[in-house]
């Protein structure tokens, strides 16, 4: 359990993004904003980690509509 590979979409913390690369020390994951962040490997390993890409292909991407 835990391992995570390039592709994969993961959720650490507020941070939900796709693995781009993994290094030894780091991991690099893509925000849906194009954002890349440099994700230590000890945050993933002590923190809860979610890998939407163990449980399905398909992603959860919420989005707030506004009513008028």
């Amino acid at each position: 359990g835990g391992k995570i590979r390039k592709g994969d979409w993961i959720e650490v913390g507020s941070m939900l993004g796709e693995v781009t690369d993994i290094y030894l020390r780091a991991t690099k994951v893509r925000t849906r904003d194009n954002i890349e962040y440099l994700v230590p490997n000890s945050n993933i390993i002590s923190n809860t980690m979610v890998n939407y890409s163990l449980s399905s292909p398909l992603i959860r991407i919420e989005l707030p509509v506004g009513v008028s």
